[in-house]
């Protein structure tokens, strides 16, 4: 998996927190709320991530185990 395609995403979210708690209409505690929540999210959302490319390549490894010993 290409390094990029996580710091991509990343960054991108981080840019649009920064943009939106310039032009917020809101107070900054409901801010802070928000921008917690979201980052929590992501973070679950790129653990699911890591966790379905690491399955992937666990299972890959396996094929490879099992076409060398035969």
């Amino acid at each position: 998996m290409k390094k990029s395609k996580i710091i991509t995403p990343m960054m991108t979210f981080m840019a649009g927190a920064v943009t939106g708690m310039m032009f917020a209409p809101e107070k900054g505690e409901d801010l802070r709320k928000d921008v917690v929540n979201k980052v929590k999210k992501m973070k679950k959302e790129e653990c699911e991530m890591i966790d379905g490319v690491a399955t992937e390549i666990k299972e890959k490894t396996k094929d490879m185990k099992r076409i060398i010993e035969e």
